[in-house]
């Protein structure tokens, strides 16, 4: 809180030494105060902390703070006992047990600052204000004081800070209030929800005037000049061609004590010229140099920063000995005239001028470019009269240091698994480990520890185990939390964060440990070995998929997996020539490579290349398919047909980073630009040909010459790189894109190759080069079972077993290597990937007699509206086929479930998600067709969502088939009320009625809540009842949720235009029983009825 004076233009004699000393009197009480007088006002403080200022020094008239008081939360008041005030050189201080209050002088104002070191001090800080023929104006920042005898403007008291707030961090929030309380004003600070300590007020303001400011300028073509009593500005920049212009200015600070923190330093410039040229010119501050400290204002020159002493170079350009290579600040020039320029200056380098033996050796401004001319920006300076508001000035927000030291974590230590077994918390990472309480020792060498804040997180889940931010109980300086029992079933790696706090300073250690991931072993359980299958027929296979160790989480179970080449940015090899560009290399875009025509001319095309050479030689490839994933194309491009060439043997140099529409590597040119000559850059025959797509977003799927993709086998192999180009060259905007294998933001879409060979060494074995496809009917092997399959959430144990329904189509006499890839999708950065062994499948003759049947069409009703308290038959119905007749199909088997999380159709049977029926009717025999209908009743709980209805045909032979068809089931609201008359009986004026309950019973399939109103002839009458005499109106007619409450207690109803909205919460019901709750309700007669009375209540069902 700063204290200021109205100015007179007489001269007043001062008490007030230069170090600020003060003067200690006697007054005839006898009581100590100290007082304090400078220029034009005098500061009373009486040893129990009352303050009485005189502005300007009139002794009739003043204002006076009593003793500070504090109130708590029973709205006690009580006095802050204010004794033994210590005097300091400028200041005057009371260190008591909750605050410390101090009074500061700096230069021509007294400064208030308060600490309320802790929160035991009550929620409101007030002082009791007297003021004696001064009349106080609030305004949102000051004070203002004026005489009641003249109107005169005696003075201004500037609302203070609080610089602590409930964040801990540091901000300017005004917490001063003025209140008035009978015929005493009260000044109050509210403390509610601060974090202490709380500093109140630590803000000063300096705008130097002649006497004591401290600034000029350095003119390079008046390098002997001196400016420093030049009464209106001085400059920085280029003064038309070639005059450079520099800014020296000084603020004292040595009153703010050393070793105060500063939070915030604002050097404030009003700029009053700028040359057109100066806009937002760039500008640096930077710092005088120690041995420069001796610059006088009135001496120093370009030259010279005192007479007879020289800068190193002129302009104190030298960054070793005349000022600092970096800035204290930047900024930039305005965009006109007549505004002041803000200027952030570095607060620890402004902390530094701190004190009496500060480090404040003034500054220097510099623009950036002193290159240019006419780039002048002048500024006004100390010596301005004109308009002193417009001198130079400088804000310093700064608070007190705590002088505390630093809480210190000496241990922690985790009860894992049995009382009092304490142990390092790392020693928790053993799988089924349980940590039962967490405890921490820390100390602190001059204040007690506050409170300690624990936190224990598994990274990869991004999951919080367990929180607090207190411990629940201490013992010296251990500190205990009672975390409610974990235990681990999480793998990889967990952050115990402890933070010890004493209100000022904290220390924080992190305790890392890692629970090992799990491990996959993928292994067969049918076949256990190689086998012949029936072609044509169903063969079931399954094998076995464990977890080990730790955490597995979700993983992806295929059969005989894609077996493909999907190289990334560090393997991968392609780029793409631009005819236009013809000396730019392209191989590391990121995002696309393209072929075609780019708008009018430039000509397009890509380089590719796969290394294939761990296929071992002499290996037949049975397929080979390119995938290109198409993000981009012109409209000109759609199905335009294109070829893939494979370069020549003496271009197998080319270089991705290198290669280029004339160069195939540095140094190295095509025959022909592009690539063009097929005598000796490329072959003349094509290995593939291939259609643009209709649209980007899709792959475009090229199969290759499997003749030449067989010589890109082995380590001698004749892989030369391909190189791909469009038909028509000469449309333009033809241009057709693809991902690269250099492209991050979704790896699944770069290049890829897919291989489908025997091994020479196996005679006749085929390596699959897909996973068993699901499409019916599909060469070589197809299954009705999902591929690949999904195992949920393993852990250590737990061991998962899938299978599949695989019927063989492939050429008889083929002997094809199976297995079982264990991927696990969940954490697959952390757990590798599992291969069962491989066995050997031959097809062999499938038996004349049969043929698998299949469902041939499947249709159920969409979407399925439930009945309500009642059940409601769907059905499941189509058309099978059988090659060899109907005669030996079994039977229809089906299943009807809710398709939610965890649900199959394997799930067991229950009335809310999941039916079976295992007796389908069968009729209309045709030839080899059949017609197939399954009926499922429905409950009128089954939940609502997508269902799944799957069928599955059977013959004699257990060949079998599925098929599946989706429905959703909508949403049910519905309600049955009991009783559906409420009858109070008999009752006297104002009597209170008994209980009476009414039962609703949710016959739908959602939660229910309640909407509900009351009338009695009308529905907007807003009446409960009407009677034979008068009518009785809704608030005396309650319910509740509960029973036996007093009729006072209870709600009111409503009426149809603001009914009732009840979060009744009625759950739907289930197999076991029905969902059923109670409304209990009073009645209690008014005055001025009598007679029958009757109404009615409405009730809606809405979903809750």
């Amino acid at each position: 809180m700063l204290f200021s004076g109205s100015v007179k233009s007489t001269s007043v004699n001062t008490n007030i030494k230069e170090n600020n000393q003060f003067n200690i009197n006697a007054i005839s009480t006898g009581k100590t105060y100290f007082l304090f007088e400078k220029e034009n006002y005098i500061l009373k403080i009486w040893a129990n902390g009352t303050r009485r200022w005189y502005p300007g020094k009139d002794p009739g008239s003043y204002i006076e703070f009593g003793t500070p008081e504090t109130r708590f939360e029973n709205g006690e008041w009580r006095k802050i006992s204010l004794k033994h005030p210590v005097k300091k050189p400028g200041s005057i201080e009371w260190n008591l047990t909750d605050y410390k209050i101090r009074y500061d002088i700096l230069r021509n104002k007294i400064k208030f600052n308060i600490r309320i070191k802790n929160n035991n001090t009550g929620n409101i800080l007030r002082w009791k204000i007297n003021s004696r023929n001064l009349l106080i104006i609030e305004n949102d920042n000051f004070w203002n004081l004026f005489s009641k005898s003249d109107s005169r403007n005696a003075g201004k008291i500037t609302h203070p800070f609080i610089w602590r707030d409930k964040s801990g961090e540091l901000e300017n929030y005004r917490y001063l209030k003025l209140k008035k309380i009978g015929n005493h004003a009260y000044m109050n600070f509210d403390l509610q929800g601060l974090q202490y300590p709380v500093d109140i007020d630590p803000t000063f303001e300096t705008q130097p005037a002649p006497s004591d400011g401290k600034d000029t300028y350095l003119s390079s073509d008046n390098a002997d000049t001196n400016y420093g009593s030049n009464e209106f500005d001085y400059a920085i920049g280029r003064e038309g061609a070639t005059n450079v212009m520099r800014a020296l200015i000084e603020f004292n600070l040595s009153n703010i004590s050393s070793g105060y923190t500063c939070s915030n330093a604002t050097l404030s410039l009003y700029c009053n010229y700028l040359d057109a040229n100066a806009y937002n010119s760039l500008v640096g501050v930077y710092e005088l140099r120690s041995g420069r400290s001796t610059w006088v204002e009135g001496e120093a020159t370009w030259n010279d920063y005192a007479s007879g002493s020289s800068w190193t170079t002129g302009g104190a350009d030298s960054t070793t000995e005349d000022r600092l290579a970096a800035s204290i600040a930047t900024f930039n020039a305005p965009a006109s005239s007549g505004n002041w320029i803000n200027i952030s200056l570095n607060t620890t380098e402004v902390e530094d001028w701190f004190g009496d033996s500060n480090e404040n050796y003034g500054l220097i401004i510099i623009m950036d470019d002193e290159t240019t001319g006419w780039t002048k920006v002048t500024f006004r300076s100390s010596d301005y009269t004109s308009d002193t508001s417009l001198r130079p000035k400088l804000v310093v927000d700064y608070s007190e240091s705590t002088g505390n030291s630093v809480p210190v974590i000496n241990q922690v230590q985790c009860e894992i698994n049995s009382s009092s077994n304490w142990h390092a918390c790392s020693d928790a990472s053993v799988w089924d480990s349980e940590i039962l309480q967490v405890r921490v020792n820390c100390t602190d060498t001059d204040s007690q520890i506050l409170n300690v804040t624990y936190n224990l997180s598994n990274v990869a889940d991004s999951d919080t185990k367990f929180s607090s931010l207190n411990a629940t109980s201490s013992s010296g300086d251990w500190w205990y939390f009672d975390n409610s029992d974990y235990l681990v079933q999480d793998s990889g790696l967990f952050n115990l964060d402890i933070v010890c706090n004493d209100g000022t300073g904290s220390a924080q250690e992190t305790i890392e440990w890692i629970t090992p991931w799990g491990i996959l072993n993928t292994s067969w359980r049918e076949p256990v070995d190689s086998t012949n299958v029936s072609k044509n027929r169903f063969t079931t296979f399954s094998s076995l998929t464990e977890c080990f160790l730790g955490e597995c989480g979700d993983v992806n179970i295929t059969l005989d997996p894609i077996v493909e080449k999907q190289p990334d940015a560090a393997e991968g090899k392609d780029t793409q020539l631009s005819g236009s560009n013809a000396d730019t290399n392209y191989g590391s875009a990121e995002f696309s490579y393209s072929i075609g025509v780019n708008g009018a001319s430039d000509i397009l095309r890509a380089l590719i290349e796969f290394n294939l050479s761990e296929i071992p030689s002499g290996s037949t490839c049975n397929q080979a398919t390119l995938s290109l994933y198409s993000n981009y194309l012109d409209a000109n491009a759609y199905n335009d047909p294109g070829k893939i060439y494979e370069l020549r043997s003496g271009r197998s140099a080319w270089v991705e980073g290198e290669a280029t529409w004339n160069d195939y590597a540095s140094g190295s040119s095509w025959t022909t630009g592009g690539a063009d000559s097929v005598t000796e850059d490329r072959l003349v025959a094509s290995i593939a040909t291939f259609n643009a797509p209709a649209s980007s977003g899709n792959w475009v799927n090229i199969s290759l010459n499997t003749t030449d993709v067989e010589d890109w086998f082995g380590d001698s192999n004749e892989n030369y790189g391909l190189i791909i180009i469009m038909d028509d060259e000469t449309t333009g905007w033809t241009k057709v894109s693809f991902r690269p294998s250099d492209y991050a933001a979704d790896v699944s879409l770069r290049p890829k190759i897919t291989i489908n060979y025997t091994e020479a060494a196996d005679s006749g074995i085929q390596d699959k080069g897909f996973a068993i496809n699901t499409t019916p009917g599909a060469v070589p092997f197809w299954t009705s079972s999902s591929n690949p399959q999904q195992c949920v959430n393993l852990k250590p144990g737990d061991a998962c077993q899938k299978s599949w329904d695989v019927n063989a189509t492939g050429k008889i006499g083929d002997t094809y290597r199976f297995y079982v890839i264990s991927d696990p999708t969940t954490y697959s950065a952390n757990i590798d990937t599992n291969e069962s062994d491989r066995i050997n499948i031959t097809i062999e003759s499938e038996p004349e007699q049969n043929s698998v049947p299949w469902v041939s069409s499947l249709d159920i009703e969409n979407p399925v509206n439930l009945l309500a308290a009642s059940n409601k038959t769907v059905y499941c119905q189509g058309t099978i086929n059988d090659a060899d007749g109907h005669s030996d199909i079994t039977g229809v088997n089906a299943t009807l479930f809710n398709s939610g999380p965890g649900l199959t159709e394997s799930s067991p049977d229950n009335r809310s998600s999941h039916y079976t029926n295992t007796s389908c009717s069968l009729f209309n025999q045709a030839g080899n067709s059949l017609d197939f209908n399954c009926t499922f009743d429905l409950s009128y709980f089954a939940v609502n969502g997508t269902w799944q209805c799957n069928v599955t045909v059977i013959d004699s032979e257990n060949a079998k088939n599925s098929s599946k068809q989706a429905a959703t089931i909508n949403e049910l609201l519905a309600i049955s009320i009991d009783p559906d008359v409420v009858d109070y009986g008999d009752m006297n004026i104002n009597e209170e009625s008994d209980d009476f309950y009414v039962n609703f019973t949710n016959y739908g399939n959602v939660i229910l809540d309640l909407e509900m109103f009351g009338y009695a002839d009308a529905e907007e009458d807003n009446l409960s009842m009407d009677c034979d005499t008068g009518s009785i109106s809704n608030y005396y007619q309650r319910y509740a949720l509960t029973e036996l409450n007093l009729w006072q207690d209870m709600s009111a109803l409503y009426g149809k235009t603001n009914p009732v909205n009840l979060d009744f919460n009625l759950s739907a019901g289930n197999q076991e029983q029905e969902s059923v709750d109670s409304l209990y309700w009073k009645l209690k007669i008014p005055y001025n009825t009598k007679g029958t009375c009757s109404g009615k209540i409405v009730f809606t069902a809405v979903s809750g």
